[in-house]
């Protein structure tokens, strides 16, 4: 499937209540760009990533993702099927879940069902990301055991398991030490190197993601500003 743009925004308008966030703003992202998303707390960057997820609808403004106008719920979930999300996230949860189990889910709703098991192509494709990402020796264990990097490796390999085209990480770093943190940039980039998935992260820690990074944007002020570029064209 051919892909020029992976993100189109056009004078969106949003918030919550009365309260806006963006004001008439842009953003354009082709396929396959590796984009740092950097601001302030509190000015709009997971309320974007909402936007973008057809989450929150805009006030005004268009948004298309992967080609898909974000309009309809046919819509929304068609280009939904097609994006990984990985949240803040600074606890397993209180279910007792294996690794393996906890990368599967990764692909209900885009293969597998309340109505339909699992398939052999499913299976195949969490023991391929399990081998990937280095996990094939955890697969029996409960993911609340990890360690915080483990987890978030688990994270990324069910993102990446439901083979989508884009993904959208919110900072993917922000529980993990020093060294686990270097860990999660590389593995990123490596998959939009290796696989063409558009990266869009957020993350406070500027300096780093920059290494990594094809672009580089500001939110701040209701606007989504570009301050540094690596792909051509920009």
């Amino acid at each position: 499937m051919t892909c020029g743009k992976a993100v189109e925004i056009r004078g969106l308008s949003v918030g919550y209540d009365k309260r806006p966030i963006f004001h008439a703003a842009d953003l354009s992202m082709g396929c396959g760009e590796f984009v740092g998303l950097v601001g302030p707390n509190g000015v709009g960057k997971t309320t974007l990533f909402k936007v973008i997820l057809g989450l929150l609808r805009p006030w005004a403004g268009s948004v298309e993702v992967l080609g898909v106008p974000m309009k309809t719920p046919r819509q929304i979930n068609q280009a939904r099927r097609q994006i990984g999300y990985l949240p803040q996230q600074n606890q397993a949860g209180k279910l007792p879940i294996t690794v393996y189990d906890s990368v599967l889910i990764g692909r209900w709703g885009s293969s597998f069902s309340a109505f339909r098991r699992p398939s052999a192509a499913d299976k195949a494709a969490v023991n391929d990301v399990l081998q990937r990402f280095g996990l094939s020796p955890y697969r029996h264990y409960d993911w609340r055991a990890l360690s915080g990097g483990l987890q978030q490796r688990v994270a990324l390999a069910r993102a990446i398991v439901r083979q989508p085209r884009l993904i959208l990480m919110d900072e993917p770093t922000t529980y993990l030490d020093r060294e686990t943190q270097k860990e999660i940039y590389p593995i990123a980039s490596e998959l939009n190197r290796s696989s063409g998935i558009t990266f869009v992260i957020i993350s406070h820690d500027q300096g780093t993601l920059e290494r990594y990074a094809s672009r580089m944007m500001m939110v701040t002020g209701s606007k989504i500003e570009e301050i540094s570029c690596r792909s051509s064209p920009c």
